[in-house]
């Protein structure tokens, strides 16, 4: 029972810990590198996806929570789509002011923590 015990209250916490601080670390490798005069744009390697995701935080902090492809020329109304970014842009930007960059890395963490502790324990 003791073994148990610590595989499922120890070990598997901390692996979820060390297994998202590999996934972020070249991101905060690389913010940490950036000079003073310079920003980083929160992309360590290049994924489309990536802009897809910040424009659905953009959305939401400009005060939309319905959702528009901002990088397409075809004509299409705004729905509610993909509203795990929308809100907290909304939320965190949009009312309290934050910036969309930082909005979307602290929200990758946190759903990553919440998937691997689900995968983990249910």
């Amino acid at each position: 029972m003791k073994k148990d015990r610590f595989f499922w209250y120890f070990l598997i916490p901390w692996l979820i810990v060390l297994t998202l601080f590999i996934s972020l670390s070249p991101w905060m490798a690389e913010l940490l590198a950036t000079p003073k005069n310079q920003v980083f744009t929160g992309i360590n390697r290049w994924s489309t996806d990536y802009y897809i995701y910040l424009s659905y935080v953009e959305q939401g902090v400009r005060g939309f929570l319905n959702t528009k492809l901002i990088f397409t020329t075809q004509p299409h109304s705004a729905i509610y789509f993909f509203l795990a970014y929308n809100i907290p842009g909304y939320i965190f930007g949009h009312i309290f002011g934050l910036n969309s960059i930082f909005i979307y890395h602290f929200f990758r963490a946190l759903y990553s923590l919440i998937f691997l502790s689900m995968a983990v324990f249910f």
